[in-house]
């Protein structure tokens, strides 16, 4: 999902990506676009973080690593920022809204792929500093929720892919403190 309602910049961003995405551009193109558009962001880091999302979803092997490399590069405060923004791109939020687009490719969507991006993730998004709404009566969900969720769903989309791949990173996963709390629940699914 990629979130448009930032700014009208952002609404033409997405625009311009649901066209080629509907005239059937391949990855390639959309890799060198967002590549050339992170390249071009003069430092903005929202935007930067957009256009992860798109390169990650057209080619995760170069977008992955350039990823966090670029995350490890930024002080705290934008590093969990801009990862909040990068996933909620990549994946959407809990409930969606209309201003949000499909992300198609999804060539992530891999268990050595997907195991590489919850660790980035949950190296900026903590377990420790999540939100936790199950006492509140009522509230208003935030960027924030919408990471976490989405953190968390990359977690699920790796146990939902059968195979060898997946029950390895799950062991490996669930032997990262970053993931202690998770522990219990990755064990169960092994």
């Amino acid at each position: 999902m990629v979130r448009c309602k930032e700014s009208p910049l952002d609404n033409q961003r997405c625009f311009i990506l649901t066209i080629l995405q509907n005239a059937g551009i391949d990855s390639k193109c959309l890799s060198k676009l967002a590549t050339n558009a992170i390249a071009q962001s003069d430092n903005n880091s929202q935007s930067i973080a957009w256009w992860f999302a798109v390169l990650i979803d057209n080619n995760p092997k170069q977008g992955i690593q350039e990823l966090e490399n670029w995350l490890s590069g930024l002080n705290k405060k934008t590093a969990i920022e801009s990862s909040q923004q990068f996933i909620t791109t990549l994946l959407g939020t809990r409930f969606g809204n209309s201003y949000e687009i499909n992300l198609t490719t999804g060539l992530y969507m891999n268990p050595s792929d997907l195991k590489s991006l919850i660790k980035i993730m949950h190296s900026f998004i903590l377990i420790d500093e999540d939100i936790d709404r199950t006492k509140d009566i009522s509230y208003t969900s935030t960027h924030r929720d919408d990471a976490q969720d989405a953190r968390d769903r990359l977690l699920r989309h790796l146990a939902d892919i059968p195979g060898k791949e997946t029950y390895t990173a799950l062991q490996e996963l669930s032997q990262l403190p970053a993931l202690k709390k998770l522990k219990v629940g990755l064990s169960e699914r092994l």
